[in-house]
C-alpha cells in the first residue's frame, strides 16, 4: 500500500512540475498575406510586375519561387514545378506600404 501511495505522490509531483515548466504560447494573429487563384497557368501576368528573386525551398527542391513586384510595391511568389515545367495555381500576395 506504501508503494502505491509513494508512486501516486511522485507522479502527482512530477505532473505538477511539468505544468509549471510550460510556457504559455500566444497564437500569432492572422496576417495580411493572402494566397490567390491565378486564372491562367500558362503565363505569369505581366501585371505582377518586374522578377525580383528565383528562391528554391531545400524542402522541396522541385519547385521554384519567382518573386514579383509590381510598381506598387505589392510582391507576388509564384511557383513553378521544375521537373513539370508548370506553373502552379496558387499565388502569395504581400502587400507592401
Amino acid at each position: 500500500m506504501r508503494k502505491i501511495v509513494f508512486l501516486v505522490l511522485l507522479i502527482s509531483s512530477i505532473l505538477a512540475l511539468n505544468t509549471l515548466s510550460c510556457k504559455k504560447v500566444e497564437t500569432i494573429p492572422e496576417g495580411n498575406i493572402s494566397i490567390v487563384k491565378l486564372d491562367n497557368v500558362n503565363s505569369i501576368p505581366a501585371d505582377y510586375g518586374s522578377l525580383v528573386s528565383v528562391t528554391i525551398n531545400p524542402t522541396f527542391p522541385r519547385i521554384s519561387q519567382l518573386w514579383f513586384q509590381d510598381k506598387n510595391g505589392t510582391i507576388r511568389i509564384v511557383s513553378v514545378g521544375t521537373i513539370d515545367k508548370a506553373i502552379l495555381d496558387k499565388v502569395m500576395v504581400i502587400p507592401r506600404s
